[in-house]
This record gives structure tokens, sequence and C-alpha cells, in this order.
């Protein structure tokens, strides 16, 4: 487990690496007993032809900034050659 002062020095990489649009340092270098926990999520697509939709529902819990909406939708569209 991370200490105060640590957990806030990565929540302050994450911050800025959002706000310049640059990679952040990966975490578990910065910090190697940083632990994290597996994210559980559910997919539905459906398609017609050559074009679909897709929805994915998944949100991460984490002790920097509480939690985070990686939730998506997407458009797939496909031929043959």
């Amino acid at each position: 487990m991370l200490s105060d002062a640590d957990r806030k020095k990565a929540a302050d990489i994450l911050m800025n690496a959002e706000k310049t649009r640059k990679q952040a340092t990966q975490l578990s270098v910065a910090f190697p007993d940083i632990d994290f926990d597996d994210a559980v999520g559910g997919m539905v697509g459906f398609g017609w032809r050559w074009i679909g939709v897709s929805y994915t529902n998944i949100k991460y819990h984490g002790p920097f900034a509480g939690s985070a909406d990686a939730s998506n939708v997407g458009v797939t569209v496909g031929w043959k050659f």
C-alpha cells in the first residue's frame, strides 16, 4: 500500500499527464509497491451485414482519484476483399 505522500505524487503524475496530453511514467516503475485490482465489465454488440455497433461498460476503482469510467460506444464496419 502507498503512503499518503506517494498517493498524492502518483495522482499528480496522472493529472499532469492528462493536462499535457503526454504519456505518464508507468506507475508500477515509479512505485514498485503499488497494487492494482482487476476491473470487470460487460460488452454488448449488434451487427447487420457490414455494420455493427458495440457498447462496453467498465469502471475502475483506485486509491488515487476514486473511480474512473472507461465505458465506450463503438461502430464497426467490415467488408471482404
